[in-house]
Parts: C-alpha cells; structure tokens; sequence
C-alpha cells in the first residue's frame, strides 16, 4: 500500500524502496515463514501497487484513469489487466505510454482528455510527472 501511495504522490525512491521490500518478503524469508506458504497479501500488494501507483490506473465513473510514473532505473513496464470486462494492456516507457482494451473501453489520459481505448494499440505521450494533473 506504502508503495502506490508514494509512487501517486511522486515519491518515486520511496515507492521502490516499499515495493523492493514488499516483492523480497517470500523470496528472502523475510520473517522465516516463507516454509508455512507465501504470503498472498504481500503479492496482492506488488501488484495493487503496480497496477493503481506506477501504473496510475483507476476507475473514475465508467472510465479508467491512465497516469503512470516510470522510476528512473526502469527502461519500460507494461501490465494487463481486467476493467469492466475489457482485456486492458497497458505499456509504459520514458516519454509514452501505450494502451489498448478489448472490448473498447472510456479511458482517461493524464492530460485528462476522455478517450475510447480499442484493440489496436494507441500512444500518447507523457509529460513529466510534476507538471502533469495529480489522480
């Protein structure tokens, strides 16, 4: 959770630090429990904090609100996911990030432009973190 709040709030070192610490807790049995079964809310939180922090998705009314952050160190992302039953997938590299859903789907870009996401890819770009609108 310490992870996507700080990566909306652009807090992006702090994000990396949570989500490094949150990804190692199974791998480096971190509290020497790992034996009695992963933990599932660690791994649901990898995952809510790349999907709703890094990644910026979130549902706003019947749209999903696309704003992402790319840590420094990190050349590209991409996730999919499930939104109202489309198929989402969503890339992110410097400068750009690139969405498609399936069915078609209302989106939001970080520039706050309502747009119909389809199948075929489409790119945008992205301006830096700070002087975009905060989601």
């Amino acid at each position: 959770m310490h992870a996507a709040l700080f990566a909306r709030g652009r807090r992006l070192d702090q994000a990396l630090q949570a989500l490094r610490l949150t990804a190692r807790i199974d791998l480096d049995d971190i509290g020497h429990m790992t034996a009695g079964g992963l933990h599932l809310a660690a791994i649901g939180s990898v995952w809510r904090a790349l999907v709703f922090g890094f990644a910026g998705l979130t549902p706003a009314g019947d749209a999903l609100t696309l704003d992402p952050v790319l840590p420094s160190g990190w050349e590209s992302f991409e996730l999919r996911m499930q939104f109202r039953g489309s198929r989402v997938r969503v890339g992110v590299r410097p400068g750009a990030l690139e969405a498609s859903a399936d069915p078609p789907l209302s989106a939001l870009t970080p520039a706050g432009e309502r747009i119909r996401l389809t199948r075929d890819a489409q790119t945008f770009e992205l301006s830096p973190p700070s002087t975009r609108r905060s989601a």
